[in-house]
């Protein structure tokens, strides 16, 4: 999972990926084709490679990989909960206290 910092690095690969193929497009008269998908990615995997190593993630998936997405720990199992907002683990089905003693 990526930190802000991190995260913000991703971001501007994609934004350059994005600018690389409506280049392409604009300039060849065309529309998206599938071959532009490794372009749009390109720069992302290899900005995720250089943060953490690793290679084998699909650039798609690279774009959720955000610490911000996802929820605190479970005080009761210790998973993340699905978002921020969650009010009840996916995983061990406990209600947050914060959320439990409004009910």
């Amino acid at each position: 999972m990526l930190d802000e910092r991190e995260y913000e690095s991703i971001a501007k690969a994609i934004t350059s990926g994005v600018r690389s193929v409506q280049h392409a497009r604009v300039s060849e008269s065309r529309p998206m084709k599938k071959s532009d998908e490794g372009t749009l990615y390109a720069e992302v995997a290899a900005r995720y490679r250089e943060l953490t190593g690793v290679s084998d993630v699909a650039p798609r998936e690279i774009l959720r990989h955000r610490l911000s997405l996802v929820g605190p720990p479970c005080k009761n199992c210790g998973k993340e909960l699905r978002t921020p907002q969650a009010k009840k683990c996916v995983e061990c089905g406990h209600v947050r206290e914060s959320m439990a003693a409004r009910s």
